[in-house]
């Protein structure tokens, strides 16, 4: 991780644009800690989160063949570092889907430089599949482009851009 940072600070004193920041990459990848954040700012508020559990790795890989095997619905697995469906595990992962995201878990072992990913579970939210999740992505304050990812009836996760804003109930 050290050379990592000493290498963006060369880059950074050299006036070379990096978007998005390395530093800011690092912070807010950690779904965790954004969770975390959020769910404090919700218990202000009078709002409650879901609770989230993190997962050993050593057990990460037995508990999202569980997930997958038995069809599980009431939960789901996501990875930090991550963006889109790539890294999360729910009841329509296939086999093949699982074992790709299992060999890039493997990678983690040998990138000594990078913190390794965190695991996590949470329940399977029905808002989730009635209406998806949007994301909405800033660079310096301005809006660059809103996401949707949208649970399919065949238990499969849909990323597409949003071109028009639209109030949240009317998504399903």
């Amino acid at each position: 991780m050290t050379a990592y940072l000493q290498s963006v600070a060369l880059l950074k004193a050299q006036k070379t644009v990096i978007w998005p920041d390395p530093d800011d990459l690092l912070i807010t990848d950690q779904k965790v800690l954004t969770h975390a954040r959020l769910s404090a700012i919700g218990d202000a508020l009078g709002h409650k989160q879901p609770d989230i559990r993190l997962v050993e790795p050593e057990r990460v890989e037995a508990l999202a063949r569980s997930i997958v095997q038995n069809g599980s619905k009431d939960i789901v697995m996501k990875r930090s570092m991550s963006y889109g469906k790539k890294h999360v595990v729910h009841a329509g992962t296939t086999g093949e889907e699982l074992d790709e995201m299992l060999r890039d878990e493997r990678f983690w072992d040998s990138a000594g430089a990078f913190g390794r990913p965190q695991w996590f579970v949470q329940p399977f939210l029905p808002l989730m599949e009635q209406i998806g999740e949007i994301r909405a992505f800033l660079a310096n304050g301005t809006l660059c482009y809103v996401a949707w990812t949208e649970y399919l009836p065949n238990k499969k996760l849909s990323w597409s851009l949003v071109e028009y804003i639209r109030p949240l109930d009317t998504y399903k």
